[in-house]
């Protein structure tokens, strides 16, 4: 039922790690493979599968640019995260977390943190390919919870394509429990990299000096509580001017002028911490 998702899966894993979790006999890992991944991991808990999932690999010429480890698929995600691993490609398909309504709740949560920690792990400008196989757990919700786990793990993602089974795995339409597989295709926003791509102002040799500008602006931008977004040099380096949202809304154009702004200022690593956030020159902070 996944034949036609691991085909999408190649040209994704070309010249990026990956991260297959729940990766059972390491079908998609053989197809990032061969698309020209540069590394894969595998994680499986069972050492059986985990054996065939080795076995395929080197079938797939991928044995020195895989592994497989043997581990909890929760456990290791958290593992990696604190290690500071990054992949540019992570597929999550786990098995049915609910086979009845009444272990649905228990379901919900377990997609929630099998996608917030691999969210985490997801470089800027990455994909994440994730299933739900559950029939209880419908399009929507399944939807809905990546939507949480996106917001509690402070990224940005935008949908790249709604994914189901194969074709011939039909789905009836007076049977709908013959839909049972639904999953996403998500890449994470790099905004600050589009931003640069849009006004010239971040040159190579300033992104490092710009990353907790990043990671503000992700922020804001994932809470709703910021309509636009302006780069511009600050005295004494790069910046970023952040517009309230009630200023920007229903303004193509816009002039600055007198407008409340928060106002980052970013200096090099070198020199100790950035400064934090300015307050709002109300008094109010920041908005």
């Amino acid at each position: 039922d996944q034949r036609e998702n691991r085909l999408r899966v190649g040209p994704l894993a070309r010249g990026r790690d990956v991260l297959d979790v729940f990766a059972y006999a390491a079908a998609f890992a053989c197809h990032a493979l061969r698309g020209g991944a540069r590394s894969v991991l595998c994680v499986e808990s069972s050492r059986a599968v985990a054996a065939a999932a080795r076995e395929n690999l080197a079938l797939n010429d991928g044995d020195r640019r895989s592994e497989v480890t043997e581990a909890n698929a929760f456990d290791e995600l958290r593992r990696l995260e604190r290690a500071g691993r990054r992949f540019g490609l992570i597929v999550v398909d786990p098995p049915p977390f609910s086979r009845s309504r009444t272990t649905l709740d228990a379901a919900l949560r377990g997609y929630k943190e099998v996608n917030l920690r691999a969210m985490r792990l997801l470089d800027p400008g990455g994909s994440l390919v994730t299933f739900s196989c559950s029939h209880h757990v419908s399009t929507a919700l399944f939807e809905e919870v990546c939507r949480d786990a996106a917001a509690d793990a402070g990224v940005t993602l935008r949908v790249r394509s709604h994914l189901t089974q194969a074709s011939d795995h039909p789905v009836l339409l007076t049977v709908p429990e013959t839909g049972y597989l639904k999953g996403l295709l998500l890449e994470r926003v790099d905004i600050l990299g589009k931003l640069a791509d849009r006004t010239g102002v971040i040159r190579p040799h300033q992104r490092d000096k710009l990353s907790r500008v990043a990671e503000a602006l992700r922020e804001l931008l994932d809470r709703g509580a910021l309509g636009l977004v302006r780069l511009q040099r600050l005295d004494g380096g790069v910046g970023a001017i952040l517009v309230c949202p009630e200023i920007a809304r229903g303004h193509r154009h816009f002039d600055l002028g007198d407008a409340p702004v928060q106002a980052f200022e970013v200096k090099d690593t070198s020199e100790g911490p950035a400064s934090g956030p300015r307050a709002h020159p109300d008094g109010s902070g920041a908005r």
